[in-house]
Protein backbone atom coordinates (compact mmCIF):
# COMPACT_ATOMS: atom_id res chain seq x y z
CA UNK A 1 0.00 0.00 0.00
CA UNK A 2 1.56 3.33 -0.93
CA UNK A 3 1.31 5.81 2.00
CA UNK A 4 1.46 9.58 1.29
CA UNK A 5 4.64 10.38 3.08
CA UNK A 6 6.34 7.85 0.76
CA UNK A 7 5.32 10.71 -2.27
CA UNK A 8 5.12 14.16 -0.66
CA UNK A 9 8.33 15.64 -1.22
CA UNK A 10 9.48 19.02 -1.22
CA UNK A 11 9.42 18.62 -5.09
CA UNK A 12 5.42 18.19 -4.63
CA UNK A 13 4.85 21.45 -2.78
CA UNK A 14 3.98 24.64 -4.81
CA UNK A 15 3.96 27.99 -2.83
CA UNK A 16 2.65 30.94 -3.77
CA UNK A 17 1.21 30.20 -6.82
CA UNK A 18 -0.15 32.76 -9.61
CA UNK A 19 -3.67 30.90 -10.36
CA UNK A 20 -6.94 32.78 -11.03
CA UNK A 21 -8.98 29.93 -12.39
CA UNK A 22 -9.48 26.41 -12.12
CA UNK A 23 -8.43 25.93 -15.45
CA UNK A 24 -4.89 27.73 -14.40
CA UNK A 25 -4.93 25.24 -11.32
CA UNK A 26 -5.03 22.33 -13.72
CA UNK A 27 -2.77 23.77 -16.08
CA UNK A 28 -0.02 25.00 -13.69
CA UNK A 29 0.09 21.08 -12.17
CA UNK A 30 -0.08 19.48 -15.38
CA UNK A 31 2.90 21.50 -16.38
CA UNK A 32 4.73 20.71 -13.42
CA UNK A 33 3.38 16.98 -13.01
CA UNK A 34 4.95 16.90 -16.74
CA UNK A 35 8.17 18.17 -15.63
CA UNK A 36 8.96 15.51 -12.83
CA UNK A 37 7.99 12.82 -15.19
CA UNK A 38 4.55 11.89 -13.20
CA UNK A 39 2.36 12.40 -16.27
CA UNK A 40 3.47 11.99 -19.80
CA UNK A 41 0.28 13.74 -21.70
CA UNK A 42 -0.85 16.83 -19.56
CA UNK A 43 -4.10 17.46 -22.00
CA UNK A 44 -5.19 13.62 -21.13
CA UNK A 45 -4.32 14.37 -17.35
CA UNK A 46 -6.59 17.65 -17.46
CA UNK A 47 -9.48 15.55 -19.56
CA UNK A 48 -8.96 13.29 -16.73
CA UNK A 49 -9.24 15.96 -13.86
CA UNK A 50 -12.02 17.79 -15.68
CA UNK A 51 -13.94 13.92 -15.76
CA UNK A 52 -13.85 13.79 -12.49
CA UNK A 53 -14.93 16.74 -11.55
CA UNK A 54 -18.04 16.41 -13.28
CA UNK A 55 -19.00 13.40 -10.66
CA UNK A 56 -19.27 15.41 -8.39
CA UNK A 57 -17.45 18.26 -6.50
CA UNK A 58 -13.72 18.14 -4.73
CA UNK A 59 -14.10 21.21 -2.55
CA UNK A 60 -14.06 19.88 0.58
CA UNK A 61 -14.68 23.45 2.65
CA UNK A 62 -12.71 25.50 4.92
CA UNK A 63 -10.53 26.64 1.92
CA UNK A 64 -9.17 23.22 0.90
CA UNK A 65 -9.69 21.01 -2.27
CA UNK A 66 -8.58 17.18 -3.35
CA UNK A 67 -8.84 17.62 -6.85
CA UNK A 68 -8.16 13.67 -8.12
CA UNK A 69 -7.39 11.61 -11.24
CA UNK A 70 -7.04 8.41 -12.10
CA UNK A 71 -5.20 7.84 -15.84
CA UNK A 72 -3.16 5.97 -18.21
CA UNK A 73 -1.72 9.75 -18.53
CA UNK A 74 0.22 9.09 -15.17
CA UNK A 75 3.05 7.35 -15.07
CA UNK A 76 3.41 7.10 -11.05
CA UNK A 77 1.39 7.91 -7.99
CA UNK A 78 2.04 11.10 -6.83
CA UNK A 79 0.57 13.77 -4.37
CA UNK A 80 0.70 17.60 -5.08
CA UNK A 81 0.38 20.32 -2.86
CA UNK A 82 -0.76 24.10 -4.55
CA UNK A 83 -0.93 26.67 -2.71
CA UNK A 84 -2.56 29.47 -4.25
CA UNK A 85 -1.45 33.47 -3.95
CA UNK A 86 -5.22 34.25 -4.28
CA UNK A 87 -8.59 32.31 -3.14
CA UNK A 88 -10.07 30.97 -6.70
CA UNK A 89 -13.85 29.91 -7.16
CA UNK A 90 -14.07 26.45 -7.20
CA UNK A 91 -16.88 24.29 -6.32
CA UNK A 92 -16.31 22.79 -3.30
CA UNK A 93 -19.16 22.01 -0.01
CA UNK A 94 -19.19 25.11 1.47
CA UNK A 95 -19.15 27.32 -1.83
CA UNK A 96 -16.27 29.35 -0.51
CA UNK A 97 -13.33 30.15 -3.05
CA UNK A 98 -10.33 27.91 -2.21
CA UNK A 99 -6.27 28.36 -1.80
CA UNK A 100 -5.09 24.77 -0.95
CA UNK A 101 -5.09 21.62 -3.10
CA UNK A 102 -4.05 18.19 -2.48
CA UNK A 103 -3.70 16.99 -5.66
CA UNK A 104 -3.74 13.03 -5.77
CA UNK A 105 -2.68 11.22 -9.14
CA UNK A 106 -2.36 7.55 -9.98
CA UNK A 107 -1.95 5.12 -13.23
CA UNK A 108 -4.95 3.80 -14.38
CA UNK A 109 -4.07 0.04 -13.90
CA UNK A 110 -3.06 1.30 -9.93
CA UNK A 111 -6.33 -0.44 -8.38
CA UNK A 112 -7.47 0.95 -5.39
CA UNK A 113 -4.19 2.84 -4.21
CA UNK A 114 -5.78 6.36 -5.07
CA UNK A 115 -8.59 5.22 -2.63
CA UNK A 116 -5.80 4.72 0.05
CA UNK A 117 -4.71 8.58 -0.66
CA UNK A 118 -7.93 10.14 -0.93
CA UNK A 119 -8.82 8.87 2.65
CA UNK A 120 -5.31 10.05 4.16
CA UNK A 121 -5.63 13.41 2.82
CA UNK A 122 -9.73 13.54 3.42
CA UNK A 123 -8.61 12.58 7.31
CA UNK A 124 -5.77 15.18 7.29
CA UNK A 125 -8.38 17.73 6.13
CA UNK A 126 -10.96 16.47 9.13
CA UNK A 127 -8.01 18.03 11.72
CA UNK A 128 -8.57 21.63 12.35
CA UNK A 129 -5.70 22.36 14.06
CA UNK A 130 -3.81 20.59 10.53
CA UNK A 131 -5.59 22.75 8.44
CA UNK A 132 -5.11 26.06 10.93
CA UNK A 133 -1.50 25.11 11.47
CA UNK A 134 -1.12 24.57 6.91
CA UNK A 135 -2.60 28.33 6.82
CA UNK A 136 0.71 29.43 9.09
CA UNK A 137 3.98 27.67 7.83
CA UNK A 138 6.14 29.10 5.29
CA UNK A 139 8.34 26.46 4.09
CA UNK A 140 8.29 23.15 2.10
CA UNK A 141 10.31 21.33 4.93
CA UNK A 142 7.88 22.67 7.69
CA UNK A 143 4.72 21.48 5.37
CA UNK A 144 6.47 17.77 4.81
CA UNK A 145 7.02 17.58 8.95
CA UNK A 146 3.24 18.63 9.41
CA UNK A 147 1.67 16.44 7.32
CA UNK A 148 4.06 13.83 8.38
CA UNK A 149 2.93 14.37 12.31
CA UNK A 150 -0.70 14.13 11.20
CA UNK A 151 -0.77 11.23 9.22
Amino acid sequence: MINISDLFTEDFILLDVDINSKDELFKAAAEHLYSKNIVNDKELFIKALYDRESIGETGVGDGFAIPHAKSEAVNKPAVLYIKSNRKIEYESLDDLPIDNFFMLVVPENSGNEHINLLSSVACLLLEDEFKAKLENVKSKLEIIDLVNKYI
